[in-house]
């Protein structure tokens, strides 16, 4: 991969390069997901999820034996931006990739979290579920509503500043994509409890 050369010399050609590279996913993905008025195409396929968990691997793998010395890429990264642009990609390819990736990566996601105390990481993965949540939605974000609510419930106690803020973020997405059912399910109780009391 171009990210995994050293760019210890030129440290904003790589930053460059994370940006660029972020930014041509995230673009690529909401194009697939109809989110544009350009023809969506086919991106949907075997090997292009095989290609996807592959880069989500490399940029979750916890330090590449290519790059012992720089930063995490992507939704791990330390730039808030590039970590934006590559939670936002996630959750985009858990929607378009369907339950059975979206399910890993939860899990993959909850376990880095419960693995790993580098704030970034942290940040980043709390985003990433909430960014799932909101991109995946209906029953299949329903389906993790709980374990992500709980996760990012959390790391909102987390002492970091860092994963606090983020965590915070994530679950102000949870909550803007959960609205509509948590709404008419709090709307029902209440009926349910009005009518029992009269």
């Amino acid at each position: 991969m171009l990210l995994t050369r050293p760019y210890s010399r030129e440290p904003g050609k790589k930053a460059a390069l994370c940006v660029n590279v972020a930014t041509a996913i995230l673009c690529a993905l909401a194009v697939a997901n109809r989110e544009t008025g350009y023809s969506p195409g086919k991106l949907a396929t075997s090997s292009i999820e095989k290609i996807a968990g592959d880069v989500i691997q490399v940029s979750m793998s916890e330090r590449p034996s290519q790059q012992a010395d720089s930063e995490q890429e992507s939704v791990m990264h330390a730039d808030p931006f590039v970590r934006t642009l590559g939670v936002e990609a996630m959750g985009r390819m858990c929607n378009l990739f369907g339950s059975p990736f979206t399910n890993s990566r939860v899990k993959q996601l909850v376990d880095t979290i419960v693995a790993n105390r580098d704030p970034n990481v942290r940040a980043g993965c709390a985003l990433a579920l909430g960014s799932i949540h909101a991109q995946v939605g209906g029953m299949a974000a329903g389906f993790h509503l709980k374990t992500i609510v709980g996760v990012l419930l959390s790391l909102c106690n987390d002492p970091h500043p860092t994963v606090h803020f983020w965590a915070m973020q994530a679950l102000i997405k949870v909550a803007d994509s959960a609205a509509a059912a948590l709404c008419s399910d709090a709307d029902t109780k209440r009926n349910t409890t009005q009518h029992n009391t009269t």
